[in-house]
């Protein structure tokens, strides 16, 4: 994808056809991603499918800023302990 592409690339439409269960993780920092395209995004699938997670102290890649929560949370969603 070039660059000129990637600023009109828009997949959302597509994102209402997931059909497994889904993990959002959305930093209310995020330059990249900002948390209300985030909000979008895990608003795109059904609902009973989607787990949201906004973390405040964080940008893009919430491992970076809150590796040990960020850990904890996607452990729990996968089920391992």
């Amino acid at each position: 994808i070039g660059v000129s592409e990637e600023r009109s690339l828009d997949l959302l439409p597509e994102l209402g056809s997931v059909m497994c269960e889904t993990l959002v993780l959305a930093g209310e920092q995020d330059p990249v991603c900002p948390i209300e395209d985030a909000v979008d995004i895990a608003s795109a699938p059904p609902a009973s499918l989607v787990r949201f997670e906004r973390l405040a102290e964080c940008r893009h890649g919430s491992f970076r800023d809150l590796p040990e929560l960020t850990e904890a949370i996607v452990r729990e969603f996968l089920g391992a302990s």
